[in-house]
């Protein structure tokens, strides 16, 4: 586990403001993983940049001296006129391999979503089985006392009190059980937003939102789920892959246009 970042301010808010959308939204824009992922898409298009440049002449200069002790230097410049499909393969597969890093931010970002919803879900079930279980230690609480006052005046036996004793010790031991479920779930929830927030601060409601059919929701995914978008690009750039290996079996023709400066050495021949 990581150095948990700060979402907010100092301290937890007045009023509790922070919904499951807006955990999302700060899960996706600073958990390390995702920023791993826009490093890759720069990387990317630093090889698209690279890729575009080989359609263009590279200039060269170069120096020596010849066994006659005269130095010479030539600047030269190089332009593929064809090579094969190369270049162009070349693109194509920068071009692939910069979707795919594209996408596999948008990936990233789902997979964080998901994890949030469940670690938010996960502490709202928490909070409300700790709740129920506090509303239960206070009725076995004055329970206990009315049984206390029965057995005082004689009308229930001593066996009765220690039996509701017995529930609330019970009772008591389950809010505990409960509470610890509730620190657990909320640690969950903040490795998951990647940043800390307070508890204080989380809604417990949410707005009803309109669930799609079924088959809307299984033709949404077919669509546009990211791992499978992500994975139809690798298959395109392994596909480009295939291309740049063939042509690179192909001879490649290129003029060259070079300027030779000589001169005699300076101190004579070695």
């Amino acid at each position: 586990s990581g150095t948990l970042l700060r979402c907010g301010g100092p301290g937890p808010a007045k009023e509790a403001s922070l919904g499951i959308a807006d955990l999302v939204g700060m899960a996706v824009g600073t958990h390390p993983s995702i920023l791993a992922k826009r490093g890759e898409v720069v990387a990317a298009e630093a090889d698209k940049s690279s890729a575009r440049w080989q359609y263009f002449p590279t200039p060269s200069i170069s120096a020596g001296r010849d066994s006659h002790g005269v130095d010479n230097s030539t600047i030269a410049v190089q332009q593929p006129l064809w090579a094969g499909g190369r270049i162009d393969a070349g693109m194509e597969y920068a071009n692939a391999k910069a979707v795919s890093a594209d996408r596999s931010v948008t990936e990233a970002q789902h997979t964080i979503a998901v994890s949030v919803t469940d670690s938010y879900q996960a502490w709202l079930l928490a909070r409300g089985r700790k709740e129920a279980q506090q509303r239960s230690v206070m009725l076995h609480e004055e329970r206990k006392a009315s049984m206390q006052r029965r057995v005082a005046s004689g009308v229930s036996a001593e066996v009765d009190l220690d039996l509701v004793a017995s529930r609330l010790a019970a009772a008591k031991s389950d809010l505990e059980s409960s509470e610890s479920a509730v620190r657990t779930a909320m640690a969950r929830l903040l490795q998951a937003v990647g940043c800390t927030v307070h508890e204080a601060d989380l809604r417990l409601t949410e707005d009803e939102v309109g669930v799609e059919s079924l088959d809307a929701v299984l033709a949404n995914a077919e669509s546009s789920f990211p791992l499978l978008k992500r994975q139809e690009a690798d298959i395109d750039a392994a596909k480009q892959m295939v291309g740049v290996k063939r042509a690179s079996l192909s001879p490649t023709l290129s003029l060259r246009a070079e300027s030779v400066r000589n001169s005699p050495a300076a101190y004579g021949a070695p």
